[in-house]
């Protein structure tokens, strides 16, 4: 999507930390890019290069093979060529055994495409001991040619999305995803503690309260601070560079008391999230054990929504906790108060996508990143992958009245798009639903700033 000569842009106001660099500017051909014409080049670049000591050839994709050949019998010198992908690289350099990273070197070059070209030079700077320029050989300046140059790396705190079930998490992942992708960061994957079954057994519901649905509030089983022991765990395991996601109504204060990350909370008018919760219930066609909250009309449904409720399947292999209204808009709420999180509004990545995000990169403290093309029709991009039209291939348009979010055809992809838009709650509230709201939560939807008072 992005391959293509990236032509060296005017250093922007702020930038990260520098690392040296070296553009060898050959033309890029994205079904060929190690061709015979540009490995010669590369050949000819590493010549210039310091012969003191040995060169590190790092492949990204195993597409320069004959490359790694060609040097190490051609040049007359030290060439270590590495090609195991970029986890396999980060898997050997991450253990307690000297490896190929702590080396000193002439210049690690990176063997890679010029989307993957940010990524390779923040790695290499993380993870290299001493290894002296970074040699890019698709980099290059107007006139073309090789040139030296020093290349600005965003910061890399460990990243945490929270994102509430009903918040929009569905546009939101797609194009962090992305946009984390694009700037060097990995994913860290992990089993979420709804449904790790020894954490059920041992930590949720020990005893055994819980075989099904628990509707009343007052005799809660489990509480409310509910996996964040297992988040804490999760997040001292990240490293620099990496960002995950945690899909549970956390609070706010827990996540910026998270030493050495950087949190975004993913929000939405409440009203919406509770339209959503309420659909999920209603049609969810997949998930057993919701009957007698099925069987409730749709205002009562909607009031035991807000009011919260606790499920853990009979298999004991899942559980939620329908955290109350008045607790989670707390979170919300709180976000304006702690430095560490940033609060992202599903209605502005909605309505006003590309502001949104720019806003983000640049709180991230990335927007000093070079190399990373953020222009719009490359942000644009990027948005397009939050779209209905490209999670569901074009089956399911945004906006449309859909109620049935499991059950009516749709591709696996889309399982759980329903409307996509802001302001649904007005379909579906009830003069007594919206007094039972305000009562809990009309304070804090001012405080929010989606409404100017409770006359709504």
């Amino acid at each position: 999507m992005l391959d293509r000569v990236m032509a060296a842009a005017p250093p922007p106001a702020v930038k990260g930390p520098q690392v040296d660099a070296v553009g060898l500017g050959i033309a890029f051909d994205p079904q060929q890019p190690f061709s015979t014409d540009a490995c010669a080049h590369i050949l000819m670049g590493l010549e210039a290069l310091d012969g003191s000591k040995p060169i590190c050839l790092l492949d990204l994709n195993g597409e320069a093979a004959l490359l790694g050949q060609a040097a190490q019998r051609l040049s007359g010198r030290t060439v270590s060529y590495i090609a195991v992908g970029l986890e396999g690289i980060k898997r050997r350099t991450n253990g307690p055994e000297r490896n190929f990273s702590d080396a000193a070197y002439s210049a690690v070059v990176a063997l890679c495409r010029p989307s993957e070209a940010y990524r390779m030079a923040r790695f290499i700077a993380d993870h290299f001991r001493d290894p002296g320029p970074i040699v890019l050989p698709f980099l290059a300046q107007a006139q073309g040619g090789a040139f030296a140059t020093s290349i600005a790396l965003g910061a890399n705190d460990a990243i945490i999305t929270a994102t509430v079930p009903g918040a929009g998490s569905k546009r939101f992942i797609p194009v962090f995803q992305a946009l984390m992708w694009m700037y060097g960061y990995d994913q860290h994957h992990f089993p979420q503690p709804c449904f790790n079954t020894r954490y059920i057994d041992s930590v949720v519901d020990p005893g055994r309260r819980i075989d099904g649905i628990n509707l009343d509030p007052a005799q809660c089983v489990i509480p409310e601070t509910i996996g964040e022991d297992y988040f804490a765990a999760v997040a001292s395991r990240l490293d620099r560079g990496e960002w995950v996601e945690f899909h549970h109504p956390v609070r706010t204060r827990f996540l910026a008391d998270l030493g050495g990350t950087k949190s975004v909370y993913l929000y939405r008018d409440p009203r919406d999230i509770i339209t959503t919760h309420y659909h999920r219930i209603k049609y969810d066609t997949g998930a057993g054990g919701f009957d007698a909250m099925k069987r409730l009309s749709d205002e009562d449904l909607f009031i035991q929504i807000m009011r919260g409720y606790e499920y853990i399947q009979p298999q004991r292999d899942y559980y939620a906790r329908g955290m109350a209204l008045d607790t989670f808009v707390a979170q919300f709420v709180d976000i304006a108060a702690c430095d560490t999180v940033y609060g992202l509004r599903f209605e502005d990545i909605r309505y006003q996508p590309r502001a949104a995000y720019r806003a983000l990169i640049d709180w991230l403290g990335l927007s000093g990143a070079d190399l990373v093309p953020t222009n719009d029709d490359a942000l644009d991009r990027l948005i397009h992958l939050g779209s209905f039209a490209h999670q569901s291939g074009g089956k399911i348009e945004e906006g449309r009245d859909a109620t049935h979010i499991y059950n009516d055809g749709s591709p696996a992809i889309a399982r759980g798009l329903r409307r996509g838009i802001a302001g649904d709650w007005q379909n579906h509230f009830t003069p007594k639903v919206s007094r039972v709201f305000k009562d809990m939560a009309g304070d804090a939807l001012v405080a929010l700033g989606y409404e100017a008072d409770l006359d709504w």
